[in-house]
């Protein structure tokens, strides 16, 4: 039922507001990665703008998902490493797997 209520206002699940206040969660490898690619602090304001956070304070789940401790357990990729070109036993044709867990710009500079 959420999920066709938030489909029919037009609201992406990273859009939402979360349960999380800005002062609940850490952003230092945000702050460190935006200043070394952009050459500017990132100020509070920022996060309100890039739609992080709402003016009350609360975090978006886009906010959530670059927090330090990103607690959301849907931030997660998985990778298996296949035998061959195709996939008939999960059993015998999977060479390894993974799991790869925490915030974005972890998981996309492979930090973990």
């Amino acid at each position: 039922m959420n999920e066709l209520v938030a489909k029919g206002e037009k609201l992406t699940f990273d859009a939402m507001v979360s349960k999380y206040n800005f002062e609940d969660l850490s952003f230092t490898l945000f702050k460190a990665t935006y200043l070394q690619r952009t050459g500017k602090r990132l100020e509070e304001n920022d996060f309100i703008s890039f739609g992080l956070m709402t003016e009350s304070r609360r975090l978006t789940y886009a906010g959530v998902l670059f927090s330090d401790q990103c607690p959301l357990l849907q931030s997660r990729i998985f990778c298996t490493r296949w035998k061959g070109l195709d996939k008939t036993s999960i059993f015998e044709d999977a060479v390894d797997d993974r799991e790869y867990s925490g915030n974005l710009i972890m998981l996309l500079e492979n930090r973990i």
